[in-house]
């Protein structure tokens, strides 16, 4: 799983940019949101992700691996 971070500077717009990107690439969206004009999403394909970003001109996003954590262990 990773975190993809990208800038969104107009809010909701940019948001609903990033997500038709996404969809139409097929990325799924496992969570995410929005914090001080920056969106992060979870992704299992960063790679998937990252190309259709930048296909839809959003920019390259920062890529972050994220550790899981079994709450029940």
């Amino acid at each position: 799983m990773f975190d993809i971070e990208i800038p969104a500077p107009d809010g909701a717009g940019s948001l609903s940019r990033i997500g038709r990107a996404l969809g139409e690439a097929g990325v799924g969206l496992e969570g995410g949101g929005m914090w001080s004009g920056v969106a992060h999403y979870l992704v299992a394909d960063a790679d998937a992700a990252t190309r259709a970003l930048i296909a839809a001109d959003l920019g390259v996003p920062t890529v972050r691996e994220v550790v899981l954590a079994d709450p029940r262990r």
